[in-house]
This record gives structure tokens, C-alpha cells and sequence, in this order.
């Protein structure tokens, strides 16, 4: 699967993005995404994540190798599910900070007008840089999940 240029920059806006993996016995894990980075080729993601808030979806990811993510507008409700079979946690990198902070605003900027304040994105997406790790992931699967009549509906190759 390659992503659209469309979808690419959706997921690298200031949407609110979570992830959710399993264990062996198809437990759920959950996290808080405070950034995502696509590749070139727009065939693999770089999800940012706080290590210490996601260890339980880390440690997940690291043996099961699957991971779902969403990618949501809350101005809007449009909404991107990717999905992959092919997951690996490393370490972040140089620039990868940066992009959180920009994704942080990005997303304050979309929720502080529906009545949220700084404070509470502060508490919502606390990170601190030294503790960013990425969860790499090949996109195996892209779903709309904007609410409608098309929700759930798989969308075709770039």
C-alpha cells in the first residue's frame, strides 16, 4: 500500500492520533500519538510516541509486530485508519522532537477553539523529549472512518 499525498499530509497535520496493538492473547494496548512522519515513498510511517505513557503498546508491537492507528480531524471528524502487520519499535531521531512540537500546536490549534484549553492539551499530550521513541511501521491496510456512509469502507492504492 502507498499513500496518497492527500492521506500523506493528513496524518502529518495536527490530527489526533491513536494506536493500538495486542499481545499473544489479543489484549489491546492503547497510546497516545504525538506525531506521525511519512516516508518518501509514502509505504512506511513513523509514529512518534512518549516511551514511558506507551510501554504496554512497545512492548506489544515488539512481539506481535501488528499495530492500527487512526488519524482524526476533531474540527471535522474525518478520520484515516492504517493499519500494519509489519511493526518495529527504534529509537527516535535528530528533528523528531521538533516535529512533536509542531504536531502539539498543530493539534491545539484544531481543539482549542472547540472549548479546550492549553492546559489540558499540555496534560493530554505530555511528553518529554528524551523519552520519544518510533514505532516504524509498513502501511498494510488504509481505511475512512469519517463518520457516514462510508465509514469502514477500504480505500484502494495510491
Amino acid at each position: 500500500m502507498v499513500l496518497t499525498d492527500v492521506q500523506a499530509a493528513f496524518v502529518e497535520s495536527g490530527v489526533s492520533i491513536s494506536a493500538s496493538s495486542r499481545d499473544r492473547n489479543h489484549r489491546s494496548s492503547l497510546a497516545r500519538g504525538l506525531g506521525c512522519r511519512v516516508s518518501e515513498d509514502r509505504r512506511q510511517l513513523r509514529l512518534l510516541l512518549s516511551a514511558a505513557r506507551s510501554a504496554e503498546l512497545l512492548s506489544d508491537v515488539r512481539t506481535q509486530r501488528v499495530l492500527a492507528t487512526v488519524y482524526s480531524l476533531p474540527s471535522t471528524h474525518e478520520t484515516l485508519q492504517i493499519k500494519s502487520s509489519e511493526a518495529w519499535v527504534e529509537a527516535a531521531q535528530p528533528g523528531d522532537a521538533a516535529h512533536v512540537a509542531e504536531h502539539v500546536a498543530g493539534f491545539s490549534a484544531q481543539i482549542m477553539p472547540l472549548g479546550f484549553s492549553r492546559e489540558f492539551v499540555s496534560a493530554l499530550l505530555d511528553y518529554e523529549p528524551g523519552d520519544l521513541v518510533v514505532v516504524r511501521f509498513v502501511v498494510t491496510a488504509v481505511y475512512t472512518q469519517t463518520p457516514g456512509p462510508r465509514a469502514g469502507e477500504r480505500l484502494a492504492a495510491a
